[in-house]
């Protein structure tokens, strides 16, 4: 029996190596594609980079989770910044809903399924779920323009409606 069962193995583990060396061989020079970012899932600061910020808004940036409202709080990293920011992705459109409400909103087009800017807030829908960037400044005497200032949210809504 214990001969039989030797055998069987030796020939099992013959065919096992005849099929290895018959399969065709390949060589791939490409890399291994990254892991995929799973934007948004680790907290409210996860769907922007601190450099991505700093970029867009021109200035050193560090976010921070402001425990109270889980939202997104960006401040200046350095004395020489002007804006401060806050975002939150909600799984709801309130926010677009309280922006449309003030007598300045601006309807925006070209980001999201429909979007407003009023004031120094911007809120963007995207299905079911809504986008709130609010921009202010982080000094009143080197308070920046109103068009600077949207231009600045629309770019960091952008990156995160992406990813969305």
């Amino acid at each position: 029996m214990k001969t039989r069962t030797l055998v069987f193995l030796l020939l099992l583990f013959a065919c096992a190596k005849t099929q290895e060396s018959s399969a065709p061989t390949t060589t791939s020079a490409a890399a291994p594609e990254p892991p995929k970012q799973t934007w948004g899932t680790t907290g409210p600061c996860s769907w922007l980079t601190d450099a991505e910020v700093s970029e867009a808004l021109g200035q050193p940036s560090k976010s921070t989770v402001d425990t109270e409202n889980n939202n997104c709080k960006v401040d200046p990293a350095d004395k020489t910044g002007t804006v401060k920011l806050f975002y939150r992705v909600a799984n709801n459109t309130g926010a677009y809903s309280f922006n449309k409400a003030f007598k300045d909103a601006e309807d925006v087009t070209g980001i999201g399924d429909k979007a407003v800017w009023s004031g120094s807030s911007l809120a963007v829908v995207k299905g079911t779920r809504c986008l709130n960037v609010v921009l202010s400044p982080a000094d009143e005497k080197k308070k920046p323009q109103k068009s600077e200032m949207k231009a600045k949210a629309l770019a960091l809504a952008q990156k995160i409606v992406e990813r969305m």
